[in-house]
């Protein structure tokens, strides 16, 4: 299922193509909290957990109450929005992959 990585690669690239509105972290934040509750209910998995305790163990964070993406808002707090977003993005891919749950395509051009 490398479309997924591939879908979220794109979606960095061009996020204006996967919804409308503004184009900044809050947005993101939301649409990729609403792909992994759907990822979620298709694998039959708690992601939203397992992505925050992923964050958190990979980022030596010993204790945090937040949402994963409030740890990633609030942990990178020095940040443009536009960095913020793309880190978002960034670590359901990292997620993804190094929990062996998709696997990238080896042929999209990342940028």
């Amino acid at each position: 299922m490398s479309e997924i990585i591939t879908m979220l690669q794109h979606f960095k690239q061009r996020p204006q193509m996967y919804f409308c509105g503004p184009n900044d972290s809050i947005s993101t934040a939301i649409y990729l909290d609403g792909y992994l509750s759907g990822l979620s209910q298709c694998l039959n998995r708690k992601l939203h957990s397992e992505i925050r305790l992923w964050y958190m163990r990979k980022n030596n964070i010993e204790n945090s109450s937040l949402v994963w993406t409030g740890i990633v808002q609030n942990f990178n707090q020095e940040k443009s929005d536009e960095e913020l977003r793309v880190l978002y993005v960034d670590a359901v891919i990292d997620f993804l992959t190094d929990n062996h749950i998709f696997k990238p395509d080896n042929n999209i051009n990342k940028r």
